[in-house]
Parts: structure tokens; C-alpha cells; sequence
């Protein structure tokens, strides 16, 4: 996928013909957002390029900040991903939403991937990478998360990306204060059902392992309603952007087995915390 096709979709316009025709209309230098979104996209593409070439584990060396951590079966930190053997499988990632917090210090792109054996079939999957950068350095991976799907996934019959519009005065305090108590109502319920406590987002994504991505808050009811017991344990990791729009959160889980969750928060217009991004897999081993 080229950047120009990245963008259009990630943005939300369903076709490079509409892209070309709204460009046409709304010809503009390119605004801070329109910048650190183009940035974040070089970033995601230069992954994948990597992940292509040279495997998952060579990509995230190349892009991950001090203390990264890459969710899959398992919680994998740098340390022990640099000892793994070495991968014989063919990453393909194709990255298709992004979205930057107004401070452009915090962001998360989400898409599908692809692995190729040399024999089986492909496995197919959805992950969520949650970035991270300091002033107009490049942007180092801070959690990389993905889970199995039962085929391709078509982000496009998804929706753009959920993105933050909160533009009032940033509290950080506060902020990490909300998140955290938001993070707590949703860990000390005893059932699943007990999460959508939780403020979703209009169009809140939610991703579990062997299912296809879930979108929308009466979706998310329903398929929350039918989920079991479930515990998680406090964040291990919260993350605000320093404009208090976009916050990031990842931790463990202990029901029904060990295993992980990351979380994206992303504020409205009229200052309320939303979860916008769902993923967890049950299925992790310590």
C-alpha cells in the first residue's frame, strides 16, 4: 500500500478517485494534523516494509521505544524478543486507520496483517500499535498488539478511524486521574457485561482473538452480553497526550486465562473520555 492510498483510507474517503476529487476541491498546504498524521503513516509503512523484508521482530527493533512491548500469544518485552529464533514467517502488515492526539506526541494505527508459512495456510489478524514520540523526533513504538482473525478483514466496511476532537485546556493530572479510575470501574467488575461501564465511543472498535472486529456501541452490547467472566488487572501502562485528548492504556488479565488488553481513550468535543479501541486476547500464556 502506497502512503497517498494509506492516507485516503485512514482518512476515511472511500476510494482514490474520491481522494483525488476531494483534493482537487480543497487544495491546501498541509495543517500540524494533516503533518504529524502523514508522519505517523511513514511510520506505519516503513513497519510493514521491514516486517516484509526482514520479519515482525527485525521491524519492531527498528521502530520501538525503550521498554516496548509486542502482545500476541504471549507478553513479549525487547529483551526476550532479541533472544527468540529467528522467524521464517512472512509478515505482511497493512495498516488502514491512524489517528494523532492535537499534540501530535501520542498515536495508534490499526489494520490487518498477514503471516505466510512455508507450509499451511496464511493466518490472518487485526493489530493495533499504539506510538509515541518526543517533540518532532520519529515515532517509537510503545505497545505492539495483535490477535487472529477467521479470514481478511475489510477495514473499509469498518469506518474511518475514530479520532479525538477535544480542544479545551489540557490537565494532565486530571487526565491520567480520569483514565485511571475509568481503567479501575472496568477492572473491578466481576463480568464482561460489567465493562460497558465504560463510556464507548460511538463507533468503539473491539477486537478478540478467532472473531472477526467488532464496531459500534449496540454491536459491542450485544457481543459484551454473551462474554463470560472476565478480571483484569490494573494498567501497567497509561499514556496522555499532553493535550489531554488521546490516552493509551495496556495491561494483563487473569479470567478466563492469563492474558493482555490494550485500551485507546479518546476525548469529545465536550471534554468526556471515551473508549474508542477495545483489544484483549484471552489466550496468553505467562
Amino acid at each position: 500500500m502506497t502512503r497517498r492510498e494509506f492516507m485516503a483510507l485512514a482518512l476515511g474517503w472511500l476510494a482514490s478517485a474520491h481522494a483525488s476529487a476531494h483534493e482537487a476541491a480543497h487544495a491546501h498546504e498541509p495543517d500540524a494534523e494533516e503533518i504529524a498524521l502523514g508522519s505517523l503513516a511513514d511510520a506505519e509503512l516503513a513497519f510493514a516494509t521491514t516486517a516484509s523484508r526482514d520479519g515482525r521482530r527485525a521491524a519492531v527493533f527498528s521502530h520501538a521505544a525503550r521498554g516496548a512491548v509486542l502482545l500476541d500469544e504471549r507478553i513479549i518485552g525487547l529483551r526476550e524478543l532479541a533472544n527468540a529464533p529467528v522467524e521464517s514467517t512472512r509478515h505482511q502488515s497493512q495498516p488502514a486507520q491512524i489517528g494523532v492526539a492535537r499534540g501530535h506526541d501520542l498515536g495508534y494505527a490499526s489494520g490487518a496483517y498477514r503471516d505466510d508459512h512455508a507450509a499451511g495456510a496464511p493466518v490472518h489478524g487485526v493489530f493495533l500499535r499504539l506510538w509515541q514520540r518526543q517533540g518532532s523526533g520519529p515515532w517509537r513504538i510503545v505497545v505492539s498488539a495483535g490477535i487472529r482473525t477467521p479470514g481478511p478483514v475489510d477495514f473499509i466496511a469498518l469506518g474511518a478511524a475514530p479520532r479525538p476532537s477535544y480542544a479545551g485546556k489540557a490537565d494532565l493530572r486530571e487526565a491520567r486521574h480520569a483514565i485511571a479510575e475509568l481503567e479501575a470501574r472496568i477492572a473491578g467488575n466481576a463480568r464482561a457485561r460489567a465493562s460497558l461501564a465504560a463510556p464507548l465511543a460511538p463507533d468503539v472498535r473491539r477486537y478478540r482473538p478467532g472473531v472477526m472486529p467488532m464496531t459500534g456501541r449496540d454491536a459491542l452490547a450485544r457481543m459484551v452480553a454473551e462474554a463470560g467472566r472476565v478480571a483484569l488487572d490494573a494498567p501497567a501502562l497509561i499514556e496522555v497526550a499532553r493535550t489531554a485528548d488521546l490516552a493509551l492504556a495496556y495491561g494483563t488479565s487473569r479470567a478466563p486465562r492469563r492474558g493482555w488488553y490494550v485500551h485507546v481513550w479518546l476525548r469529545s468535543r465536550e471534554g468526556a473520555w471515551r473508549l474508542a479501541y477495545d483489544m484483549a486476547s484471552a489466550h496468553a500464556r505467562e
